[in-house]
């Protein structure tokens, strides 16, 4: 995470939504009753920065296994979760673009490419920035491998992979 995105999110602390026990900064809400957003603690302790959901009085950060609760972002098109993130940040005081730059897209892009929902990787291959193609190479190769999925799946994923 940026310096300045965490000088910022410290400074935030006392404005920022008490949930679940943490300083939550709300930046992604779809209405469908998960919101999305910066877990912000005075100190940078703990899950400071960290990308969190909340739902139903609960906050869950982003980390290996909570992937899932993150997956309903690939539903809507990459451009405008990226504007909805930096204009929120904006208004929340944070630096919009080093806001959604934080965002865990390689982490979440790579468990949906490489899990088992034909559905979920074929948006997962729509929201590939150019930028995260070379990084996400053997993810790609997993998808375009795997057999369960349908031929125009395999064959979009073969068609993203970078060749080295």
């Amino acid at each position: 995470m940026a310096p300045e995105l965490q000088e910022k999110l410290k400074s935030l602390h006392g404005g920022a939504e008490a949930f679940a026990g943490e300083a939550f900064v709300a930046l992604l809400d779809f209405g469908s009753g998960l919101r999305y957003g910066l877990v912000a603690t005075a100190d940078g302790a703990g899950d400071h920065g960290r990308w969190a959901v909340a739902h139903e009085g609960k906050l869950r950060v982003f980390g290996s296994g909570s992937e899932r609760d993150f997956i309903e972002l690939l539903e809507h098109p990459r451009r405008d979760v990226d504007a909805q993130i930096e204009g929120a940040a904006a208004k929340a005081g944070l630096p919009g673009l080093e806001t959604a730059w934080s965002l865990p897209s390689i982490e979440l892009l790579r468990a949906t490419l490489r899990g088992r929902s034909q559905h979920f990787a074929r948006l997962a291959l729509a929201w590939i920035l150019p930028t995260e193609l070379r990084e996400l190479r053997a993810d790609l190769r997993a998808c375009a491998e795997n057999d369960s999925f349908p031929d125009a799946v395999r064959r979009q994923a073969e068609h993203l992979i970078v060749r080295e």
